[in-house]
């Protein structure tokens, strides 16, 4: 079970790249992704006991690699990096995006709220909050296994995707994904 390490969680001390010439280069190779977002991932990773591999994958998998994130409409990247609804609750920035819903089982095109940070840093604290702090994410951190967490995200309706799991999976066990993970 995922346990935090520490009580408080604290700014990151990491050199933060050109973000503007980071989400040029990301349309290349999921490599430069991996090696852009690793850093927030590992110190997020020590802290909470997330593992750091499950959060890397799922931020590829919402965001295409980097290749799709959601924008700001001053072309300014949102730095949400999991899909995160703005829902009644959040009170920070939001910004509005056209996502893909599967309603009744069908696929439809909504626009919908999401949440808005000033750094992929903040993007990865609040994604560990959510799933710490959210009863209905208490079953997928209680697993060390990739597959499990992938199925227990669906089961918990963290997507509406019905293929979310198998899509993570299928990042999780990519051959760009295990490069990255070995060479880190």
């Amino acid at each position: 079970m995922f346990q935090p390490n520490q009580a408080t969680v604290t700014p990151l001390e990491i050199n933060k790249p050109n973000v503007s010439n980071s989400m040029q280069f990301l349309q290349d190779k999921p490599n430069d992704f991996v090696n852009l977002v690793r850093p927030y991932a590992r110190v997020i990773a020590q802290e909470t006991g997330i593992p750091e591999q499950f959060m890397i994958a799922q931020a590829a998998l919402e965001t295409g690699w980097g290749k799709h994130q959601i924008r700001l409409s001053e072309d300014r990247p949102s730095y949400n990096l999991f899909g995160i609804k703005a829902g009644k609750n959040w009170k920070g920035p939001v910004t509005e995006a056209v996502t893909t819903e599967y309603i009744n089982g069908v696929a439809q095109k909504v626009v919908d709220k999401f949440r808005v940070y000033r750094s992929y840093e903040e993007s990865f604290r609040d994604y560990a909050n959510l799933l710490l702090t959210n009863s209905r994410y208490s079953g997928v951190l209680k697993t060390q296994s990739a597959v499990a967490f992938a199925w227990g995200l669906q089961q918990a309706g963290y997507a509406t995707d019905p293929y979310y799991a198998q899509k993570l999976i299928k990042i999780l066990n990519s051959e760009a994904f295990q490069i990255n993970k070995t060479s880190s």
